[in-house]
């Protein structure tokens, strides 16, 4: 890690963790050794949460929301609509998601 970790999502034995870079990094906890580098975003991922047991979501400096799969490590969807930065995500049920940003704006997005 450049910088140093902005965020942490567990997976049963899995970490994901995301830091001031464009990647996140998919982490292995017994043998502490990096499995993936995913990247996807633009510019620094600012925020993960855990949607459910196979499914992260990210948020990033490039405006961007994506939708990680844990298990075959790609991203299945991304969502574009704030004018700045994503700074935090909640999870309100594993189809909706709340984005807050620095535009001053909070978003709800469908993502099933």
């Amino acid at each position: 890690m450049e910088n140093h970790v902005e965020c942490l999502v567990f997976k049963n034995l899995m970490i994901n963790i995301s830091n001031y870079s464009s990647q996140q990094r998919i982490i292995e906890n017994q043998k502490f050794g990096c499995q993936e580098i995913l990247t996807g975003h633009l510019d620094s991922v600012l925020c993960v949460k855990k949607v459910n047991e196979n499914t992260v979501v990210s948020g990033g400096r490039d405006n961007g929301i994506m939708i990680l799969n844990i298990d075959n490590p790609e991203y299945t969807q991304t969502f574009y609509g704030h004018t700045d930065s994503v700074n935090c995500l909640q999870i309100i049920d594993e189809k909706t998601l709340a984005s807050g940003s620095s535009d001053k704006t909070i978003r709800i997005w469908n993502i099933s």
